[in-house]
């Protein structure tokens, strides 16, 4: 069932591709049919000045008003292939949230560590969590110089599953 489920998404994906290709072309041909009962003129003279207008369109709002910018934009940015890029609302968050967060939590356990006698049954323990603490701050403040992720081989999601 679940094969099947993803054989017609597939389809119906494949269907949405073409179909934008597909209306294209009839609007084209629908518009050269318009245009030479309105027109006397031969058809490939209408077929060539409807794909000037509708390349033509295409042009001013790519490259004077920029209407697809912001969208091409995020088309490459949110790449499913560069899981490592650091998108701007994961980078503000980790510099004015986790970070700080991490910091004043790391100064917190120093600060109680010197008030407090530590017992020796968890001092082992303690120290495990200290350390991967200071692991994880050093690595929050390398990604943020890189702006890049730096993904290890045991956090590797996207291999295939088996």
């Amino acid at each position: 069932m679940k094969s099947l489920r993803l054989h017609f998404a597939v389809a119906l994906y494949r269907w949405n591709l073409s179909a934008g290709i597909i209306s294209i072309l009839f609007s084209a041909l629908a518009f050269v049919g318009i245009f030479a009962l309105a027109f006397a003129a031969p058809w490939y003279m209408l077929l060539l000045i409807v794909a000037v207008v509708i390349l033509g369109t295409g042009f001013i709002l790519d490259r004077g008003i920029r209407i697809w910018e912001a969208q091409s934009l995020v088309g490459t940015i949110r790449n499913p292939w560069l899981v490592d890029r650091l998108y701007q609302k994961e980078f503000l968050q980790m510099k004015h949230s986790t970070l700080p967060q991490l910091r004043a939590l790391r100064f917190l356990l120093t600060y109680a560590e010197m008030q407090f006698d530590s017992e020796p049954k968890f001092l082992e323990a303690k120290q495990v969590f200290l350390m991967s603490l200071d692991e994880s701050i050093m690595r929050i403040e390398h990604t943020l110089q890189d702006k890049k992720w730096k993904i290890e081989s045991k956090e590797e999601v996207y291999h295939a599953q088996t």
